[in-house]
């Protein structure tokens, strides 16, 4: 997802008991104006403030990943990625979310949106258009130049690329993260 559209993701708020009164009434509420969900919430109580308990219901939604919202619930983890997002260019917010759709880790766990932004950067290795491309950037990180001006030009990439594939890295298109 790129971060301009996830900068612009909102959610029309109803309720079940207007909508069951045949009502759509309700408001389209900008999620990056809320820092957290308590915020969220609190404007959506000052917005059905006629209700004594109001049964909120997102009715309908625009640039949320999949899997964050449903008719009934959205992940208070949406309101810190959007909040980090806020930081991050594009490619970021692509890798990001690439990140979460691997699902190589369990990040159920994580209980808000700058942890889980915090894990994405301790295991995003980087975009390379290539695997050879990506062991080459690999191998330069871990050796002395020295090194690889003498010695890089006999060096098999392509094999390495197999190896650090194998164990401990994966890649989806030209992301790469460390999954172990």
């Amino acid at each position: 997802m790129e971060r301009s559209k996830l900068l612009r993701a909102s959610v029309y708020v109803g309720t079940y008991k207007k909508y069951n009164e045949g009502s759509l009434a309700g408001a389209w509420m900008e999620l990056a104006d809320y820092e957290s969900k308590d915020k969220f919430m609190e404007a959506c109580k000052e917005l059905h403030s006629d209700e004594e308990e109001p049964e909120f219901m997102y009715q309908d939604y625009s640039n949320i990943p999949d899997g964050m919202i449903n008719e009934s619930y959205i992940d208070p983890r949406i309101f810190g990625i959007i909040q980090c997002a806020k930081d991050m260019d594009d490619t970021d917010t692509e890798a990001f979310f690439t990140f979460l759709d691997m699902y190589f880790m369990d990040y159920s766990y994580i209980k808000d949106g700058e942890e889980l932004v915090e894990k994405f950067r301790d295991k995003y290795a980087g975009e390379f258009d290539s695997e050879e491309a990506f062991a080459t950037y690999m191998a330069e990180m871990k050796w002395p130049e020295e090194l690889q001006t003498e010695f890089g030009q006999y060096f098999d990439y392509e094999a390495y690329s197999r190896t650090l594939l194998t164990s401990g890295y994966r890649h989806q298109g030209d992301f790469y993260f460390c999954v172990v």
